[in-house]
């Protein structure tokens, strides 16, 4: 395994990670029974969301001042534990939407998990911001709260703005989707940008005894 991967995992282990991740997976064992009652997009909007606080939580980085013997950069580091999150986090996905194939047919699967993804990369990227330019180490503590704060302000966005919606056809949808797949488009260069734009710890240099 690479010192990275092996690395990123350990990290995870310590994050705060595993309690939304709990919190998902009791929210699908929930779902079993509410799926095909009229709640299906919000349970997917729900679970999305606690999916993408765990992975915020990766990017936690408290030893974040103690890079300058360490091997890998900043950036790997960041990507290496959203990495292992993220792998963590898309089978209880996957699951759902299985679940979800066998109680309903009325659900766009492929569709809204492109709405899943976008609310992912626009906690990410939140996170990312201010774990790099706000000097940050814990970021969760305020990327969390301002996704859930979106998802609620997107409740009364005006309808030639909205993301969110029951109607799942029809011109309204076909708007949102591309709404979407545009914020994913933005987040995605904007948390390249930080990754790469972003400070780099300073490298530790052996000294020659005398």
């Amino acid at each position: 395994m690479s010192p990275l991967i092996h690395a990123s995992v350990r990290a995870c282990r310590r994050a705060g990670l595993g309690v939304p991740l709990a919190a998902g997976l009791v929210l699908l064992a929930a779902a079993m029974k509410w799926f095909g009652h009229g709640h299906d997009l919000d349970l997917f909007r729900g679970l999305a969301f606690l999916l993408t606080a765990a992975v915020i939580c990766a990017v936690d980085d408290p030893s974040r001042e103690a890079l300058a013997a360490v091997p890998f950069s900043l950036a790997a580091r960041t990507l290496g534990r959203v990495g292992v999150a993220a792998l963590s986090a898309v089978p209880v996905w996957i699951v759902a939407l299985v679940i979800a194939t066998r109680t309903t047919r009325d659900v766009p699967l492929f569709w809204m998990t492109v709405e899943g993804a976008g609310i992912a990369v626009f906690g990410l990227t939140c996170a990312v911001l201010v774990h790099r330019w706000g000097r940050l180490d814990e970021p969760a503590v305020v990327a969390i709260p301002v996704v859930l704060a979106l998802l609620l302000a997107m409740q009364v966005l005006p309808r030639h703005w909205a993301l969110l919606g029951d109607q799942t056809w029809g011109p309204p949808w076909i708007a949102t989707r591309i709404r979407w797949a545009s914020l994913i488009a933005i987040g995605v260069g904007l948390t390249s940008y930080a990754l790469a734009a972003g400070p780099r710890p300073r490298r530790a240099h052996a000294t020659r005894g005398v």
